[in-house]
């Protein structure tokens, strides 16, 4: 599967062929939510609004030091993080870092952000710190990069739930504090 992912970010036709087709289902499953917890957005661009933008941020990275090859992979090594992060494997795939560091490029260029805030589960904390970390030696410098953390959503069974509002969520009623609709920017399919 990562193989195929490179070849999707490569372009190849097949894989675009079977990820067109794939993402109406999930897009459809992913509004379901939204309209559920009552979210609204001003403006909806999914991870692969980004993919072009991809080979770039690497190119800038490397080009300005701050990324290097590492056992065929090009990864940003911080100081005080225990593992480097990694923007382009091996076979040439991107990863969320190298989507995000895109994300946040393009929010600073179309509409300066004073903060922008990623609502994520707190496992996903050293990846934010790196990313934030990452972004400000590309000069995004003067916008609040914040992750509100919280805990990991548990079921029954004391594993994280995947998909919370299916197991836990009722159809058309509002969730969250007080059901207050919420506005924003999201990226993410």
């Amino acid at each position: 599967m990562l193989t195929e992912t490179a070849r999707l970010h490569e372009g190849d036709a097949e894989n675009r062929r079977l990820w067109q087709e794939f993402m109406p289902y999930c897009l459809r499953d992913i509004e379901r939510i939204y309209e559920r917890l009552d979210v609204r957005f001003d403006h909806a661009l999914g991870e692969s609004y980004y993919n072009d933008m991809l080979p770039a941020v690497v190119a800038d990275l490397l080009r300005r030091g701050l990324a290097r090859e590492s056992d065929g992979a090009i990864c940003v090594f911080l100081d005080g993080e225990p593992a480097p992060m990694i923007v382009r494997k091996k076979d040439g795939a991107f990863l969320y870092a190298t989507t995000d560091l895109a994300t946040i490029r393009y929010r600073m260029d179309q509409w300066h952000p004073d903060a922008i805030l990623y609502v994520v589960d707190h496992r996903q904390g050293m990846h934010f710190r790196q990313l934030f970390a990452s972004a400000r030696l590309l000069g995004c410098e003067k916008v609040e990069l914040e992750h509100v953390s919280f805990g990991t959503v548990l079921g029954e069974d004391n594993r994280a739930v995947q998909d919370a509002l299916r197991r836990y969520g009722r159809p058309g009623e509002p969730a969250g504090r007080g059901g207050s609709p919420r506005r924003g920017h999201r990226s993410g399919q």
